[in-house]
């Protein structure tokens, strides 16, 4: 990993033990928009990257619903927001639904098993593409989802996975009257909660790591240990 890159990944507050690639690592959840509009290539960009992600037997079963600030359908996709959600998502260009493809609407005994985590896949695309092009991109599960998929006219073999946010990012991180950041960048659990070793091990119980750390460290420090 760069220089410039432990810089930026520290910036950021965001920091890993193994060499991620810094656009994983730069990918978050922002609030803070500037209400501007972005343009069609962006948006379209951003559509393609998801259109690239994997899925079973390639069937690509996800769909995604756009409503830009500027048209007759923005306050339909708006008001179906929680209340929460409404405050921030106020200065977005854009407001997306992301639905799936449940089953063949031809063959409804043909279910498909992966399609939530397919649109996972996309969406993570997505993301980063965001990140890449220097674009505001924030997933929600708060919203009327009833009514989305009436706005919407999602199908019997259809199923509303989620909503998210686009927008154009503020520069200067924006703070609440107390001075602290209204976006705070999250970090994620360390690896031993959620790797497994052969099965799956009970909450609380750590990875057997001793093993994998002397692998990387000399004789000397080695017998330290063993003493």
């Amino acid at each position: 990993m760069s220089e410039f890159s432990k810089k930026t990944l520290e910036t950021r507050e965001r920091l890993s033990r193994y060499d991620v690639d810094e656009l994983i690592l730069q990918r978050s959840s922002p609030r803070s928009m500037t209400g501007d509009s972005i343009s069609e290539e962006e948006l379209m960009t951003l559509f393609d990257a998801a259109r690239w992600a994997p899925s079973s037997f390639n069937r690509q079963p996800w769909n995604f619903v756009y409503a830009q600030r500027a048209s007759p359908y923005w306050d339909s996709f708006f008001e179906a927001l929680s209340d929460a959600n409404k405050v921030w998502c106020a200065k977005a260009a854009v407001l997306v639904v992301l639905v799936s493809n449940q089953y063949d609407p031809e063959n409804p005994e043909q279910k498909f098993e992966t399609a939530s985590f397919d649109c996972g896949a996309a969406w993570e695309n997505l993301s980063l593409q965001a990140v890449q092009d220097d674009l505001v991109v924030h997933g929600m599960e708060g919203f009327d989802k009833n009514a989305i998929a009436q706005i919407v006219r999602v199908a019997a073999h259809q199923k509303v996975e989620m909503m998210f946010a686009l927008g154009a990012p503020v520069r200067r991180l924006e703070q609440n009257e107390d001075g602290t950041r209204k976006d705070k960048i999250t970090t994620r659990k360390d690896l031993d909660a959620f790797v497994h070793r052969n099965f799956l091990k009970p909450a609380g119980i750590k990875n057997p790591s001793s093993e994998k750390n002397l692998r990387h460290e000399s004789p000397v420090i080695r017998n330290q240990r063993a003493t």
